[in-house]
């Protein structure tokens, strides 16, 4: 996750702490950054968790001078490959995929072999992908999103209309 934050008169650093929203006083990872610093990440947290991220300005014994938190998101775990796709005519591909705990939405990323690249949103599987060229081989793959942001594509699969 990236927190941004406000520069704290007589800061020395700034700690952001992290820990899921189901335990708040149980930390699980944190960061130190710089007085000159006001954007920082914490890397390695688990996907589609609910976490609290609390940043502290501290002073140069390392007293906190400032607090403030806030909640957030993490993006849901990446999909597993698009598992069928069907031609339904010369400009549509049916694709079923398996849904991801958490997500609210996806986006399914379609390229063909000249580079033509887009990427639809679609809210379920069964989903169709329309206006695509007729007799033309399609690579395609899948993310999950939530409000924490999308997960990593899935392995692309190929099809032709």
């Amino acid at each position: 996750m990236i927190l941004r934050w406000t520069r704290y008169s007589g800061a020395s650093s700034y700690k952001i702490s992290v820990a899921p929203k189901s335990s708040p006083s149980n930390p699980i990872a944190f960061a130190l950054f710089g007085p000159n610093t006001v954007m920082g990440s914490v890397n390695s947290l688990s996907p589609n968790i609910n976490y609290v991220l609390t940043v502290e300005a501290l002073d140069d014994s390392q007293g906190t001078l400032s607090t403030a938190a806030v909640e957030s998101s993490t993006a849901p775990e990446m999909m597993d490959p698009i598992q069928t796709v069907k031609v339904k005519d010369s400009t549509t591909l049916m694709m079923e995929f398996t849904p991801k705990t958490g997500a609210t939405e996806y986006i399914v990323r379609v390229q063909n072999s000249n580079g033509l690249y887009r990427e639809d949103r679609v809210s379920s599987s069964p989903a169709e992908i329309q206006s695509l060229t007729p007799y033309t081989k399609y690579t395609l793959s899948i993310m999950a999103v939530n409000s924490g942001g999308h997960s990593q594509p899935s392995l692309p699969v190929t099809a032709k209309t």
